[in-house]
């Protein structure tokens, strides 16, 4: 039995470790007597309590006699102790806890949508809320949260004395997720090169060289501006993650290289239409959260400027 592999146990794995830790456990555990089995059948099932017991004797932990009624005990193998006490020094170890919680609720802050903003202490109540069977305490959520947001995995308003009561994922959180890499590796969500874009100088929207039109300035919002140059620089760095879910690497490199060379404070409508062109680009490949943040964070970016 490999209950070590993953932190997160299927619920026919936790089922087995917890008869396998109920024998260890057992007042007076001998290695010639079986320790009756039944006290479990309320708590997990008769049935589902036999089926685990027959894996842990098929795998070598536990033995156990079957009788006409089935399997009604069993005696705990070295194995089985020795799996028993290595599952409970790694259950034991701050440093592992803290990573696994940090990677069971990104992971949970996903699997609730793009755009969600889930209420956090719901996590408790989740399938993710289990480390080698045993669940996190509401402290080290609370942590797990502010953890991730720091890094840049998730968004959301934090609490006095406590976590991210509505997180929301972020693209780089989704690229983690979606990339199966450990949040807590310095090489997770990688990377392409940054590139800052700013504008500088007044940005307004003027017909140039045309007759009988009325020259109306528009002065686009610095906020339009700061939208447009987030979603420029998210694209940029999630480049390859996109590529890799789908999208046309030709076509995305092409509007960039133009939304680089494009000036918003003469061809605004210019401006709108590269990025308009990045977002079909996105949607028709890209599948997936992380396709779906950038999207949502170009329409923004395209709501806030001028047509």
């Amino acid at each position: 039995m490999k209950l070590l592999e993953a932190p997160v146990l299927s619920a026919t794995r936790t089922r087995q470790l917890r008869v396998l830790e109920f024998l260890y456990d057992a007042p007076g555990r001998s290695s010639s007597q079986e320790t009756p089995i039944e006290p479990l059948n309320g708590e997990l099932g008769a049935e589902q309590v036999q089926d685990a017991l027959q894996a842990l004797v098929d795998t070598g932990l536990v033995a156990s006699w079957a009788s006409i009624a089935g399997l009604n005990g069993g005696i705990l193998l070295p194995a089985g102790e020795d799996l028993v006490e290595r599952v409970r020094r790694v259950r034991s170890s701050t440093v592992e806890r803290n990573k696994a919680v940090r990677n069971a609720l990104l992971h949970w802050i996903y699997d609730q949508g793009l755009g969600a903003h889930p209420t956090l202490d719901r996590f408790l109540d989740s399938e993710h809320n289990q480390f080698h069977g045993q669940p996190f305490s509401k402290s080290e959520l609370h942590q797990a949260s502010r953890w991730l947001r720091e890094n840049g995995h998730i968004d959301g308003q934090g609490s006095w004395g406590g976590g991210i009561p509505r997180p929301s994922i972020t693209a780089k959180g989704a690229q983690v997720v979606e990339s199966g890499s450990d949040v807590n590796s310095p090489n997770a969500a990688p990377v392409q090169q940054t590139f800052n874009t700013q504008f500088n100088g007044p940005v307004s929207n003027a017909a140039v060289g045309s007759n009988n039109v009325n020259q109306t300035a528009t002065t686009v919002d610095p906020q339009a501006v700061a939208a447009a140059t987030k979603a420029l620089d998210l694209v940029r760095e999630t480049l390859e993650a996109l590529v890799q879910a789908g999208a046309d690497r030709a076509a995305l490199t092409d509007a960039l290289d133009q939304a680089r060379s494009t000036d918003p404070a003469k061809e605004p409508g210019l401006f709108r239409a590269v990025l308009a062109k990045i977002k079909t680009t996105i949607v028709a490949g890209a599948g997936g959260a992380l396709g779906g943040v950038v999207v949502e964070q170009i329409e923004r970016a395209l709501e806030l400027l001028p047509g």
